[in-house]
């Protein structure tokens, strides 16, 4: 017969049973848990170690990689631009820096650039700028139909001043920079006053812009394209990628210049001007429009190369 003794005996059991389950699951149960749990943050550790080694690795190399560019960047350039008077026209916004080692690799090429001209945020034009827009259009003798027409005016008007140099009485470059829509600069290792090396009319132009413009400025290196080509000025369109943005995809400011059949074969396009090499591929490609050649250099869509193909200078 089962009695109390007996149901109370079960009861005890059953607690007993369950205090040692308590025990073990917080003794060799959680020991075992804290244990592989070291283990992996011990992997994790062993693996980050090993990656920050990896990533220090690259980072010397491409230190070593880019030392090497820079000083091969002159002789790969040298003599392939002899007395040839170059422009740059470059969006504000494309590193400054950048610009000058342009600028020192066209005068390492033998050509000279004479003129640094930034273009401002007016060009954007809109509705903010209805004064200045009104100020541009009397200046170019042109009605303001609309701002892309107005635009494209002032495009042709700034490539044959670059081209022809200034009037006898009056010059667009000075006037362009007294509406607000671009300052000139003094080029690295120029001498005199800016005007006075501006005032030199140049043989070829670099257009210069960033990866990440809005659609409305990015549709102006088509805009300074198109009027290069109407100027008869023989144009490289290059394009920086933005520091600030990496996920910017490469190629985007070139893009519809390249995609324009006709531009495509009368302007060279470059689309690592961020890069040492993207500026070597920029003189040589100034060079190869000499020879009736224009283009696609870098590593964005349309890109043929990285450079340029050697040839007998």
């Amino acid at each position: 017969m089962i009695n109390f003794r007996f149901h109370l005996l079960s009861l005890v059991a059953v607690f007993l049973a369950l205090a040692l389950g308590i025990v073990m699951g917080s003794t060799v149960v959680d020991r075992a848990i804290v244990e592989s749990l070291r283990t992996q943050i011990g992997d994790v550790r062993d693996r980050a170690r090993s990656a920050r080694a990896e990533n220090d690795a690259l980072r010397r190399e491409l230190d070593r990689r880019d030392a090497y560019l820079r000083a091969v960047a002159p002789f790969a350039v040298s003599g392939r631009v002899p007395d040839v008077a170059v422009a740059i026209v470059a969006v504000r916004g494309v590193d400054e820096e950048r610009v000058g080692e342009l600028a020192d690799l066209v005068g390492r090429a033998g050509g000279t650039v004479t003129t640094v001209a930034w273009l401002e945020d007016p060009w954007a034009l809109g509705e903010a700028r209805r004064e200045q827009a009104a100020a541009l259009a009397r200046l170019l003798g042109v009605p303001r139909r609309s701002d892309p027409v107005l635009r494209e005016a002032a495009a042709r008007a700034l490539l044959g001043r670059l081209r022809d140099g200034p009037g006898p009485d009056t010059d667009v470059l000075a006037d362009l920079e007294r509406l607000g829509f671009l300052r000139t600069v003094p080029a690295p290792g120029a001498e005199g006053p800016v005007g006075e090396a501006a005032a030199v009319p140049v043989a070829r132009v670099v257009l210069a812009g960033r990866s990440d413009a809005l659609p409305g400025v990015r549709r102006l290196s088509v805009v300074l394209a198109e009027a290069a080509v109407a100027a008869g000025l023989p144009a490289v369109v290059a394009e920086e990628l933005a520091a600030d943005d990496p996920d910017s995809p490469r190629g985007r400011w070139v893009a519809a210049v390249r995609a324009d059949a006709d531009l495509a074969r009368q302007v060279a396009t470059v689309d690592h001007l961020d890069l040492t090499e993207g500026r070597v591929a920029a003189v040589l490609a100034l060079a190869e429009l000499a020879r009736g050649v224009a283009g696609s250099y870098g590593y964005g869509p349309g890109a043929t190369a990285p450079l340029p193909a050697w040839w007998a200078p």
